[in-house]
């Protein structure tokens, strides 16, 4: 019943008489209709029988990015299904599929929010694209979780330590009864580095002369030039 009567544009324009116009709005109408009373039916309604698409998409869109990008495998196919379809296991995957693929995109190129949202809008565009519900929730998620996303798949593609922080101190012996002049200050420099592959993190300290400042700092410089010359 659902499919003929919601799914097919020839059966009003047969058995509606009036302004075309005016048909194709019924149409449309029996169409929203056909979400609420036939939730089940391919195509047509697949949400939740009561839940906002709104709130299906964002919920869908965060339990996906977890899986996907932080890899937590608890955010499973069949909790979503039940959680978020109803058990509609065809209209689930459908939405997964989907924007799965377009978040993969949107985070492997880093967009900026502006960006992000132009790209949306195209996909959006296409036949059997993100809804605009999708949209919006990919969107507020995107400009919300961009930096932890983007920090999550440089460690994935990191093979090398990585430096993550670093901090310094100066030591100055001061005059006592016994030394009569200050000592040449030396900096003590604390570096932190991520092991590749998430295997810990190692602390590494040194002390330097001011000689020996000079001459890093002058090495820094050089790196910094050959950097700007590479992307400038």
């Amino acid at each position: 019943f659902c499919s003929e009567l919601f799914d097919s544009d020839s059966f009003f324009l047969v058995c509606l008489e009036g302004d075309p116009g005016l048909i194709q709005g019924a149409v449309q109408s029996f169409r929203s209709l056909a979400t609420e009373v036939c939730p089940s039916e391919p195509g047509v309604g697949t949400r939740r029988a009561g839940m906002d698409p709104e709130k299906q998409a964002s919920a869908l869109v965060s339990g996906l990015s977890r899986r996907i990008f932080f890899n937590d495998d608890a955010i499973t196919d069949d909790i979503m299904v039940e959680k978020l379809f109803s058990g509609d296991a065809t209209g689930f995957t459908a939405s997964r599929d989907r924007v799965s693929k377009v978040l993969i995109a949107v985070a492997a190129a880093d967009y900026e929010a502006a960006q992000a949202e132009r790209y949306l809008a195209a996909q959006a565009s296409k036949k059997g694209g993100i809804t605009d519900a999708e949209v919006q929730a990919i969107v507020k998620y995107w400009k919300k979780e961009r930096t932890n996303v983007h920090d999550q798949l440089v460690k994935k593609s990191s093979w090398n330590d990585t430096l993550t922080g670093s901090s310094w101190r100066l030591d100055v012996l001061a005059k006592t009864q016994h030394i009569d002049e200050l000592s040449e200050p030396s900096a003590i420099m604390e570096l932190k580095v991520d092991q590749a592959g998430g295997l810990g993190t190692d602390v590494v300290r040194f002390e330097m002369s001011a000689a020996q400042v000079a001459e890093m700092v002058g090495e820094v410089d050089k790196i910094e030039a050959q950097i700007k010359s590479l992307t400038a």
